[in-house]
């Protein structure tokens, strides 16, 4: 067995599968794979760059919203992220 029985996914049964003969799941498969030395300790196993395009396009999409926004605050006369901003607290 791969696991213990406290770091199971699945619900602990009312009555055990082996009296009761129902659903009895098939053991996990475990893949052995040959690495080298060298891939064991590869930080970048697995890394995807595709994946990360989403992340970067969220955050330009972030960026541009902000810019659109500040802006806006520029055109009404006031700071960047100040609608509440008044000059006259600090004379």
């Amino acid at each position: 067995m791969t696991h213990k029985t406290k770091d199971c996914v699945e619900r602990p049964r009312k009555k055990g599968a082996k009296v009761t003969g129902k659903d009895i799941k098939p053991d996990e498969y475990i893949r052995d794979i040959n690495l080298t030395f060298e891939a064991k300790r590869d930080r970048w196993n697995g890394y995807v760059p595709e994946m990360y395009d989403d992340v970067v396009k969220e955050y330009e999409d972030y960026e541009e919203a902000r810019r659109k926004e500040q802006e806006e605050n520029l055109e009404k006369g006031g700071r960047f992220g100040d609608d509440e901003f008044k000059e006259s607290e600090f004379n």
